[in-house]
């Protein structure tokens, strides 16, 4: 289970559906067919449970979050995080599982009682906060509503589907004037006085659709960042919303979330990132995906570097052979260009000797390939009907070539007055310094690897055009 998994199991929020009685048919499903195995049989945990002294119609499974066991009886929801033995307190009293039930209980019903319903939810299971709001909001006084509503949605990160659309609705009615007011002037520090605002949002496949979500940020960033987060196919959209429909404005995290309902963002467009589901089908389709696997496997050979499973090594080789493809495909280039690029990917970091800053490592990797007698020749899967074609470079291509692999590693600036003391006419100049700025993307993307990746540094469209997918890239091609 990967990192992604693991927060989401962590963080969603979960309904009602999700929770399955104990049964024997229940239990056996979690067994044999979600291989949940240590869970124990359906007796063992009915004998577990009648010596609790509780129902056992109070007691779920569940499959969407981390602890398998629920005990909820509204307004009660409690997390099992033992299953279903006794709480061990290392520093206090330990309980029976029945015991600490009871008492978990009663300090929810402590402040649900006194009708202090966010201490109640506080104190319930945090998977099922919104499951116990869609119930416990319609018992509010409608004065309080909708700060009980603020302080739980920007609260959590996941899950704001579970809340119903009709509780949302009545949350935003029941603003008053004095919280419409003090939310204004606050969006008004960033926004100034203006009849409209732009807003943005960010989201993977791991999100909730814009079409149906309320959260929207005034912030670019904001909106970048969450699309490079946990899923796959980020991308960032925008459009435009009357100050007179902002429901809400939030800052309390640094993120300017703007929460207004779907139907009033107007002129909501896709700020054109490319999606990795997207990129990797039409390249699989094309065969861009064969000639990937061909050249990884003819040209990233582990006795070629100094550190195969390092931050320069076999991944990180990989994943600019497949930014280079990519953006080869994008930009329909020549087959003798691609062929440059990729050759490039796959051999510019074969002269690196430690991961160290090195502007000399482009010439000894040039070295290394005469070294280990490498025959830098193009793999074509893309234009043949065969499995591929090997396609020998002419004199500029291999030029070009080696120019990339010598000079990716020093400044722009230093690689350009390289170049023009060459003694290349100006056509070959030109055609030379355009393969650089793609290969440089495309070695640039992957520095999402180390946290650092600056999109106003890189040179193309084609590239600028590929940051959510360089992400996405390297949470797939790691090992």
């Amino acid at each position: 289970m990967g990192v992604d998994e693991v927060t989401a199991l962590s963080n969603i929020q979960i309904t009602e559906d999700d929770l399955y009685p104990i049964t024997k048919e229940n239990v056996d499903y979690f067994i044999n067919e979600l291989g949940y195995q240590g869970i124990g049989t359906y007796e063992e945990m009915v004998q577990k449970i009648q010596k609790t002294g509780l129902s056992i119609e109070n007691f779920y499974i569940t499959n969407k979050v981390l602890s398998v066991f629920v005990y909820y009886k509204y307004p009660v929801c409690i997390e099992l995080m033992f299953q279903l033995e006794d709480f061990p307190n290392p520093v206090g009293k330990s309980y029976t599982l029945g015991e600490y039930i009871q008492k978990a209980s009663g300090y929810v019903m402590e402040e649900y009682n006194a009708k202090d319903f966010l201490g109640a939810l506080q104190r319930s299971h945090k998977n099922c906060i919104f499951m116990l709001m869609n119930k416990m909001y319609w018992e509010v006084d409608e004065k309080e509503r909708f700060k009980l509503f603020l302080d739980n949605y920007t609260h959590y990160d996941y899950g704001h589907g579970v809340l119903s659309k009709e509780l949302v609705q009545d949350a935003f009615r029941c603003r008053t004037s004095e919280q419409c007011k003090e939310m204004r002037e606050e969006m008004e520090k960033v926004t100034g006085k203006t009849l409209a605002v732009t807003v943005y949002r960010g989201q993977s496949d791991k999100s909730t659709n814009y079409t149906d979500s309320i959260s929207w940020t005034l912030s670019k960033e904001v909106a970048t960042r969450f699309a490079k987060g946990r899923g796959f196919g980020g991308e960032v959209y925008t459009g435009s919303v009357l100050v007179e429909d902002v429901m809400a404005y939030y800052n309390g995290r640094s993120e300017q979330e703007v929460l207004v309902l779907p139907s009033a963002v107007k002129d909501v467009t896709s700020m054109n990132q490319i999606s990795m589901t997207d990129d990797y089908e039409i390249l699989t389709k094309e065969r861009y995906m064969d000639e990937y696997s061909y050249y990884r496997g003819t040209y990233i050979f582990e006795e070629y570097f100094h550190n195969f499973e390092g931050i320069h090594g076999k991944n990180h080789c990989s994943r600019v052979l497949l930014h280079s493809l990519s953006m080869a495909r994008e930009l329909q280039l020549p087959d003798e260009e691609r062929h440059v690029l990729a050759l490039a990917s796959c051999l510019h970091d074969i002269g690196r000797v430690d991961d160290e800053e090195d502007e000399m490592h482009g010439e000894r990797s040039i070295d290394c390939i005469g070294e280990h007698g490498i025959s830098v020749v193009g793999i074509n899967c893309v234009n043949t009907d065969d499995a591929y074609e090997l396609e020998y470079l002419e004199e500029d291509a291999e030029d070009a070539l080696y120019f990339l692999i010598e000079n990716h590693c020093i400044s722009d600036g230093k690689a350009k007055t390289a170049l023009e003391q060459s003694d290349w006419d100006e056509e070959k100049k030109a055609y030379v310094w355009r393969l650089f700025k793609i290969f440089k993307d495309a070695d640039g993307l992957d520095r999402v690897r180390l946290g650092d990746l600056d999109s106003n540094y890189l040179r193309t469209e084609a590239g600028k055009r590929r940051v959510f997918i360089a992400h996405s890239y390297l949470k797939v091609i790691n090992r």
